[in-house]
């Protein structure tokens, strides 16, 4: 974060998702963000371009016509593939609708004339929930026309939400919309983490206007609907921990203001035992158990009692999984039997080493750089020697369980960025220790880990990469080889200076005053 004298911030990325690099390398062609198409060149009629652009407020003087998206409407037999592949796909993570509420309250009524569409059946809002689901659906289609066609869907379920405005009604439908809008958004727009976490902080407001927060119970709904405000809201509120986790930013949601209890997933029961529990269920569990310690280490990082980081570790890497989500990855290849054969199930296996092992990377990173900048010739002499060992090897875990996945299912897991920028970050971890720290004992092995892991996201990750990417890699690579004292300088700021690295790098400079430099008073994402 970069604040000028006049007050204004200036957000310049996430160094736990640390991709954002390739955002300020220099480029002459393109703006440092790359924005979403202009609605403009869509081919869409001038009324829904109005819609659009009106989002998200919608237009609360004026009423539009619902038909007028008639004629974007897919074929049920296309509509249906991409529903299919969403949640094949996607809703293995985060699914603030369930697949039989979908087909019941959207799907079905929508295609109910004979296979020929009509909006007239369904809400504004269930509208925009089916565009966000087909954008979210095109993430694993491709061929010329797919890029058009994804965001185009992203913008009609943008001009949907504004037929209803939200500062006049507000539904579950409406959370759910914005969440899948937020997801599409992030999944494909590289570079959009503000934009993302503005209107996730929106949607926050939206539900606490509706009293998700609160148990629904004591409003005397059906157990349908009861089941249906406890799963979003616990959705949102794991997005929302996470997201603020990730960014170094306060989340909108307090676990002290709510008293929502968590869904009944398995046939249901309130209490589970823990191999009853689902990803989902264990997710949530985790999220209020681990994430507010975590994050009051991670936003006032050095102002606590490192033995209490140290405690914390503890309780993360303890933290009971159920077997089915557990994978031993210690194997590799044909032998491999311990990840699942549906690839849902898989990626929800890695992300639960993922979720351990980027909440301990996080954690530690600060202090790892402070050891290594210390102590550049003995990391491991220094007082914090435990954070250079924590995320050397939680860097090493993630990318031995990623390769286990994309072993065994490359189709689903590539176009996921998700999954890569983990591999990313974990390579900045391993390189700041061999540049920062040559002679170092875990140097050497350090290299190696480093260089294949850098094989596997080249070849990998081709697909949904930010273009940039391979360049910040190769100023890693370049500052091993040559020693250079400019490309060392880089590194260290990669990993804790996002301001001063964009300076750096010779773009122009922010006129700033940076919120905080050293350990002491930063963020795992400022």
């Amino acid at each position: 974060m970069a604040i000028n004298e006049d007050g204004a911030s200036k957000y310049l990325g996430s160094s736990s998702s640390s991709e954002y690099l390739s955002y300020l390398l220099p480029d002459d062609d393109q703006p440092v963000t790359i924005r979403l198409r202009d609605p403009r060149l869509l081919h869409l009629p001038a009324e829904l371009i109005e819609l659009i652009c009106a989002f998200p407020f919608g237009l609360p003087d004026r009423e539009s016509s619902q038909a007028a998206f008639n004629d974007y409407i897919p074929n049920h037999s296309f509509a249906l593939e991409l529903v299919d592949i969403y949640y094949s796909y996607a809703s293995w993570q985060f699914n603030p609708v369930t697949r039989e509420e979908f087909d019941r309250d959207i799907l079905v009524p929508l295609y109910t004339m004979d296979d020929e569409p009509s909006v007239a059946y369904i809400k504004p809002h269930q509208l925009a929930l089916f565009f966000g689901i087909l954008c979210l659906g095109m993430i694993w289609k491709e061929g010329p026309t797919v890029p058009l066609t994804q965001t185009r869907y992203y913008a009609l379920a943008c001009g949907a939400i504004s037929l209803e405005p939200i500062s006049l009604k507000k539904t579950c439908t409406t959370v759910q919309a914005l969440f899948t809008i937020n997801r599409a958004l992030h999944h494909f727009v590289r570079g959009a983490m503000e934009d993302c976490w503005l209107l996730h902080g929106m949607n926050v407001r939206v539900a606490q206007a509706m009293a998700l927060q609160y148990d629904p119970v004591q409003f005397g709904l059906n157990e349908t609907e009861v089941q249906r405000r406890r799963l979003l809201f616990w959705e949102l509120f794991s997005w929302d921990i996470w997201n603020g986790f990730v960014m170094g930013r306060i989340p909108g949601l307090q676990a002290a203001y709510t008293d929502c209890k968590f869904p009944n997933l398995e046939g249901g029961k309130q209490r589970l035992s823990l191999e009853e529990m689902d990803f989902h269920s264990w997710v949530y569990r985790y999220t209020i158990t681990m994430m507010p310690p975590s994050l009051r280490h991670a936003l006032t990082p050095g102002t606590l009692p490192y033995e209490l980081l140290l405690q914390l570790d503890k309780q993360i890497r303890t933290f009971p999984t159920p077997r089915h989500l557990h994978v031993s990855f210690q194997e590799q290849g044909p032998s491999a039997t311990s990840w699942s054969e549906n690839p849902a199930i898989a990626m929800q296996q890695c992300n639960v080493i993922f979720l351990k092992e980027t909440n301990l990377m996080y954690l530690h990173r600060p202090f790892f750089v402070t050891a290594i900048r210390e102590s550049p010739a003995n990391p491991l002499s220094h007082k914090y020697a435990p954070s250079v060992l924590a995320a050397y090897r939680s860097a090493c875990r993630i990318c031995l369980a990623m390769k286990g996945l994309h072993y065994m299912h490359p189709v689903p897991v590539e176009p996921i960025w998700y999954f890569w920028s983990q591999v990313f970050s974990s390579c900045v971890v391993l390189a700041a220790l061999v540049i920062g720290s040559p002679n170092c004992v875990i140097a050497e092995q350090c290299l190696l880990e480093f260089e294949d892991a850098y094989k596997f996201f080249e070849e990998g990750s081709a697909r949904c990469r930010p273009p940039k990417c391979m360049v910040s890699f190769d100023l890693l690579i370049l500052s091993h080889y040559t020693r250079s004292d400019t490309c060392s300088t880089v590194l260290g700021l990669i990993i804790q200076d996002e301001a001063a690295c964009q300076e750096c790098l010779c773009q122009p400079p922010y006129e700033s005053q940076l919120a905080g430099s050293t350990c002491k008073g930063r963020g795992t994402g400022r």
